[in-house]
């Protein structure tokens, strides 16, 4: 038997909430996700150990990737990019695509391409002064090329990243 109270929070939360727009839920089809990409972004982030790390900040990753020889390395919701700096502040760029890449490499010094799963649905760059969940389409599988280091005719250590999902949802995971 349930009490008013408990009949009362049922029936509001039958008529307000929508368990497909929860994070990392599989949402409507990728051609419908896509068509609301949001604008690009600039923001900071914050580079500790020559790292910046994009997880998700309310859960910790069964692994962290080593460091990476290259830009970039991941592992399943993790990735890190290299910096130069040891610690502290790099700007940082998001841009979301449906389509193959679009910016040429040449515009910086070094790119790197790799493939990233999110079992949650959310990445975000830890330490940034943002709340930019770059897997905004949910769980998956995403591919990420990241631009980095010197930003082309300036002294600023940067990094761009383009992100577009592959795959979404329990299939992407299997």
């Amino acid at each position: 038997m349930t009490s008013d109270k408990s009949r009362e929070i049922q029936e509001w939360a039958l008529r307000n909430i929508d368990p497909a727009r929860e994070p990392g839920r599989p949402g409507p089809p990728l051609d419908e996700r896509m068509a609301e990409l949001p604008p690009a972004w600039h923001g900071v982030g914050f580079a500790r150990d020559h790292l910046v790390r994009i997880t998700n900040p309310f859960q910790e990753p069964a692994s962290t990737p080593a460091m990476p020889p290259g830009l970039a390395a991941a592992v399943p919701d993790c990735v890190v990019i290299r910096t130069l700096r040891a610690t502290g502040p790099v700007n940082l760029w998001a841009d979301w695509q449906q389509d193959p890449w679009q910016l040429r490499r040449s515009a910086w010094p070094e790119s790197e391409e790799l493939e990233f799963v999110t079992t949650t649905g959310i990445m975000r760059p830890l330490g940034a002064e943002f709340e930019l969940n770059l897997t905004f389409q949910g769980a998956g599988r995403y591919a990420l090329r990241v631009y980095g280091r010197q930003r082309p005719r300036t002294d600023q250590e940067g990094y761009f990243l383009h992100i577009r999902p592959i795959t979404l949802g329990a299939a992407a995971l299997g």
